[in-house]
């Protein structure tokens, strides 16, 4: 799994390098917020707060769904297991909490996924900021806002049947450890 911490690493790495990027060509007035449309709606001047208010943010939801919930998720699985929803749930708290741990990693990866993925969106709307700032856009474009959230989603949605199987394949290693009872000699 550590590996794959360096993705919404990279991705974050990325976020702050666009932001530094494009501020020295920003103009005085920037675009503060954008309607459903994508229009713009409110303008302010072109501050560190403003410019750099939209990095916080993603860097804060990166943070959450890579560093924080993973090992909130881990620590519930190996102590707390019943608070999880996950699936065959009674059976799963009776597994080993190590065994729920492992159980769990599917979860983890797809926090970190989707922290990259979370990343790339406020990448993309602040190069999107930066473009009508500047005039070469009027708006934000809409099929690429609903591509982003649209990845969000189908990224969750793949990720449930590994969850599913993570959680068979330990109740299953269970069961074969255990020793045939009932059966007639």
């Amino acid at each position: 799994m550590r590996p794959l911490v360096l993705v919404p690493v990279t991705a974050l790495v990325v976020l702050w390098s666009v932001a530094l990027w494009l501020w020295p060509g920003l103009p005085e007035r920037i675009p503060l917020h954008f309607d459903g449309s994508g229009t713009p709606d409110r303008f302010g001047a072109r501050t560190i707060a403003n410019w750099f208010l939209l990095p916080g943010i993603g860097s804060a939801f990166v943070g959450l769904f890579a560093f924080v919930l993973p090992p909130w998720i881990t620590g519930l699985a190996r102590r707390n297991a019943s608070y999880l929803s996950v699936p065959r749930r009674e059976e799963f708290a009776r597994l080993a909490p190590e065994a729920r741990a492992r159980a769990v990693q599917p979860v983890i990866a797809m926090l970190l996924v989707l922290a990259a993925e979370i990343a790339l969106l406020f990448t993309t709307i602040l190069v999107g900021t930066a473009r009508v700032a500047s005039g070469a856009w009027e708006r934000l474009p809409t099929a690429l806002m609903f591509a982003c959230f649209g990845l969000l989603v189908a990224t969750a949605l793949i990720w449930l049947p590994l969850l599913r199987g993570a959680v068979q394949r330990e109740l299953e290693q269970v069961e074969r450890q255990q020793p045939e009872t009932g059966r007639d000699s």
